[in-house]
């Protein structure tokens, strides 16, 4: 669990400056993969967290 949340922890802060990119009209090649994994990840530790 540990793990998970520290893989959370560190995605998440890539993505403030990729979305300052987007707001000038650039997108991050990768960043729908990143949030799609941070939802994983965050479900994985809400499931884990409830049993």
């Amino acid at each position: 669990m540990q793990r998970n949340a520290n893989e959370l922890a560190s995605l998440s802060r890539t993505i403030p400056p990729d979305i300052e990119l987007t707001a000038k009209g650039l997108l991050a090649k990768d960043l729908a993969s990143r949030l799609k994994k941070i939802e994983k990840l965050a479900k994985q530790l809400r499931n884990e967290l409830h049993q």
